[in-house]
């Protein structure tokens, strides 16, 4: 990219963010849809109703930001950002648009994805390009480089600086292949950017989902807690967990799941993931029984043969004398003794 064009962008990037801080009190903020309503419906058809999530992103997220990002951000393009949190009839989906610096001016793309920031779609809002080069980056065999990707996925697109694309991207056209680098460096930065934003907010819309999925949508959820008392350390002692095999307990998040008779708890679990050199942010869901329903690996970091051994707990029941000998394992019986305690 042309440097001194670039530095004309990242400025004009900076004045509009520094406008977009004086409408705080607005319903919308800079990067936000123009026609939320008709832009919405045409990225997601079965669009019921939304809501807005306007915040800042501020400098003082640039250490994690940068943690998981593995180009450069130039941090005058963060400011006050919205997130559009959408209900439709195949569940909640998110929608967040960023402004990119590319050589004929800002691209604006709106990004769709589900709750475990996973990229569903896209659409350009501004985009001055020839329009061949628009419409190859919006067909279908394109948008399938995107679709349901992790983050992991996408990175791999690009060299390890991620700065420039790697080869083989043989769907791509030589013409086309600067714009498509802006929209794979956009699509990370609008996961990472969202997670660290809304992180909140985001697990908070996975769990109902999860919940819904399992108990039914008449269960009702619980707010989110730490689920280790002095009594669940006692208990976990007693039947040898001193100290957790695969997750650093402070991080450990529990919902609680009401259900119908109002008697019976389930849960919903957020736990870190820290095993022989994988790591993984996973939800687990167990029922009444402690029965494991579902274990979720939330941006898919694990490797097939762990993931095959985290599908093996499904179904099954852990109880304080089990004989365990995986780190998954002794991972689940942690959680049912959680899952059994007040």
């Amino acid at each position: 990219m042309n440097f001194k064009i670039r530095d004309i962008v990242l400025l004009a990037i900076f004045t509009l963010s520094s406008q977009g801080e004086a409408l705080a009190q607005q319903p919308e903020a800079f990067c936000a849809l123009r026609d939320p309503d008709r832009e919405l419906r045409l990225l997601i058809p079965d669009y019921i109703d939304r809501t807005s999530w306007v915040r800042t992103i501020s400098k003082s997220h640039r250490v994690e930001i940068e943690d998981e990002v593995p180009f450069n951000i130039h941090f005058d393009e963060l400011g006050q950002h919205t997130v559009y949190k959408v209900t439709s009839e195949k569940g909640t989906r998110l929608v967040h648009v960023r402004s990119e610096a590319f050589n004929w001016g800002l691209v604006r793309i709106a990004w769709l994805m589900n709750s475990d920031l996973e990229i569903l779609d896209y659409s350009f809002q501004r985009c001055r390009v020839r329009k061949a080069v628009k419409e190859e980056l919006l067909t279908k065999e394109v948008k399938a480089l995107f679709a349901n990707k992790s983050m992991k996925d996408l990175q791999a697109l690009l060299t390890e600086d991620g700065e420039s694309l790697r080869g083989g991207l043989e769907r791509v056209s030589t013409e086309a292949r600067e714009l498509f680098l802006v929209l794979t460096q956009s699509a990370i930065k609008t996961m990472v950017v969202t997670d660290v934003g809304w992180r909140k907010e985001v697990r908070q819309e996975r769990v109902k989902e999860l919940a819904a999925a399992h108990f039914g949508r008449g269960a009702s959820l619980g707010r989110e807690t730490s689920p280790y008392t002095q009594e669940v350390e006692r208990m976990l002692s007693t039947a040898g967990l001193q100290e957790s095999v695969a997750f650093d307990r402070e991080k450990v998040l529990r919902w609680r799941v009401r259900l119908g008779d109002e008697s019976a708890l389930a849960g919903v679990y957020l736990t870190p993931w820290s095993v022989g050199g994988e790591e993984a942010k996973l939800f687990w869901v167990l029922d009444a029984e402690e029965r494991v329903l579902e274990i979720v690996d939330s941006g898919r970091t694990l490797s097939s043969a762990v993931k095959a051994s985290l599908d093996g707990l499904i179904g099954r029941v852990f109880k304080k004398d089990e004989a365990c000998s995986t780190a998954c394992e002794l991972a689940a019986l942690e959680l049912s003794i959680l899952n059994g305690s007040d």
